[in-house]
């Protein structure tokens, strides 16, 4: 769960690398890459671009910017079946849905209706 949770944080300072390593390689040579001399100042650019837009990220993760809010996408599925009235509709997603807490829903949903 720890690394759920800073999963945020560890993608922003892996764009932060990427720009930095992209940047080095404007700045030092490297024998990895060697740009065209054409495409130095859009690589710079984009290298640059990448730093920032990361460390973006990682203060928005610090200040507690990056919090999920509203519904999850299941919670909307479970409350969706929850008022469906279609029993075919019903008994399909009771018998064919991937996710069990949305069959198990269908399925109670469908015995309120079968009472």
């Amino acid at each position: 769960m720890i690394l759920k949770s800073y999963f945020p944080l560890i993608v922003a300072c892996y764009v932060v690398a990427v720009g930095l390593f992209f940047l080095s390689t404007v700045v030092i040579e490297n024998a990895l890459i060697t740009p065209d001399p054409g495409g130095r100042p859009v690589l710079l650019a984009l290298s640059i671009a990448f730093a920032v837009v990361g460390a973006v990220f990682a203060l928005m993760f610090f200040k507690g910017r990056l919090k999920r809010s509203g519904m999850t996408v299941k919670e909307v599925r479970m409350e969706a079946v929850a008022k469906l009235d279609a029993e075919s509709m019903l008994a399909d997603i009771a018998l064919k849905d991937p996710d069990p807490d949305v069959r198990l829903i269908a399925q109670k949903r469908l015995e309120e209706i079968a009472k």
